[in-house]
């Protein structure tokens, strides 16, 4: 068969949205090319299959090495082996997702959560669980009469636990605290008499006397986060979420969350968290919103766009000759911009809280999609990808693209004077930029 030739005026990337084209610049699917800026469309290279996975998903790149997920194992990759670091991280194709900070990758899905260790490629729970509530008695010391308040918590290596419940003794001499069930790694913090602050008191059993200097408890009220979804490192903290609760840890303490008071609730489930300098965008299946503020108690709530679909977030960089320059000219940082997939398209989240649209409504995917996505430059090409699968429909969920999966056809257009063309993805075809 001879192969099919026309004429483009220089192609402007798809359009799965509009029912008519009036040429073939904008066709309905651009299948496995890319379009360049000189509207020439570019055939995308292959690759080769390092090792084979049953049912691989949640790749992240480390700064070390890339992690990746098969079934319900968790693996490192350095591109040539893979070795596995868990063997139960959940159920099976349940997404993970991953924060990395100091040397060490917090990750988590509904059902399991581990921090992993860079430097020693070992991992471990997520946060200290708080010890039990101290058992105290009287005993020989310096202390003054009086009311204390005493609490654990609990040392391991460096790390330091959230505080267990507070036991309260009465003192009616001088004397000291006997501790007896002072765990091993345990630290004792004590009040004043009749006071309320908790200070460093030690890791000895017995208290005898009341501390020469003021050190306050930091991690007052904390323990290891819930299963999150969504986690990000963002404004000092992780952010997490749980159904349509917002969790945040506290400032610069990773593993310190303080789950009964420090969340945002909103009325759907959460599908992305993605921090900026000016705060945090927030996406549902029907609504994105941005938190604004760089304090949590400052932040105030506002729309500014349609829904997002879950795992589409990719933070991309180098975006300022895109849109006549829109990125740079909003004020804004040009790198570190999140970018994720909406009902109608592709957006992106300024540092300020503005969202663009950038492809302009020309495409439509379904918001129950489930997606995967990174951003990557390619050949000096700032680029994000985003691949997904739908549980009845192959693609963005119209019947063209359905066809060209399963037909093995292109569509190229449904003209205005009732052509419809396809070519078949064997067919030769020449097209001639005009």
């Amino acid at each position: 068969m001879p192969p099919k030739v026309g004429q483009v005026p220089g192609f402007k990337g798809m359009d799965n949205v509009q029912v008519f084209s009036q040429d073939l610049s904008i066709p309905r699917v651009i299948l496995n090319a890319d379009v360049k800026k000189s509207g020439q469309l570019k055939k995308r290279s292959g690759f080769t299959k390092v090792f084979s996975l049953t049912n691989g998903h949640s790749l992240y790149a480390a700064s070390k090495y890339m992690l990746l997920a098969d079934g319900t194992a968790l693996s490192r990759t350095d591109g040539v082996t893979n070795t596995v670091i868990s063997g139960a991280i959940g159920v099976p194709l349940e997404g993970l997702f991953y924060a990395e900070v100091n040397g060490i990758v917090y990750m988590s899905n509904k059902w399991w959560s581990r921090a992993l260790d860079l430097a020693t490629d070992t991992h471990r729970q997520w946060g200290i669980t708080p010890p039990e509530q101290p058992v105290l008695s009287a005993g020989a010391g310096n202390l003054p009469p009086g009311i204390y308040n005493v609490c654990y918590t609990q040392m391991v290596g460096a790390r330091m636990s959230g505080n267990g419940p507070l036991a309260k003794i009465t003192l009616f001499t001088e004397g000291g605290i006997v501790c007896s069930n002072l765990p091993v790694g345990g630290v004792v913090w004590i009040t004043e008499p009749y006071g309320e602050q908790l200070l460093y008191a030690g890791t000895a059993a017995t208290v005898v006397a009341l501390p020469t200097t003021i050190e306050l408890l930091p991690s007052l009220w904390c323990q290891p986060p819930p299963a999150l979804e969504n986690i990000a490192l963002g404004l000092g903290r992780i952010w997490g979420s749980v159904g349509e609760y917002l969790y945040y840890s506290m400032p610069y303490g990773y593993e310190w969350f303080r789950v009964t008071t420090d969340f945002f609730y909103f009325s759907s489930p959460i599908t992305m968290i993605a921090p900026v300098t000016g705060g945090v965008f927030v996406g549902f299946e029907n609504a994105t919103l941005f938190l604004d503020g760089t304090t949590v108690k400052e932040m105030t709530e506002i729309r500014v766009g349609s829904g997002v679909v879950k795992g589409s977030l990719a933070y991309a960089d180098k975006f300022g000759d895109l849109k006549n320059n829109s990125f740079t000219m909003l004020g804004n940082l040009d790198s570190g911009i999140p970018m994720w997939l909406g009902k109608y398209g592709v957006f992106a989240g300024m540092h300020n809280g503005t969202v663009i649209e950038v492809t302009e409504r020309k495409l439509r995917f379904d918001s129950g999609t489930r997606v995967a996505s990174l951003f990557r430059m390619k050949e000096g090409v700032p680029q994000y990808l985003a691949s997904m699968t739908q549980p009845n429909v192959v693609g963005f969920g119209d019947q063209v693209t359905v066809d060209v999966i399963r037909n093995g056809r292109v569509f190229l257009g449904d003209f205005e004077d009732g052509n419809r063309d396809f070519v078949g993805i064997a067919d030769s075809v020449i097209a001639t930029i005009t």
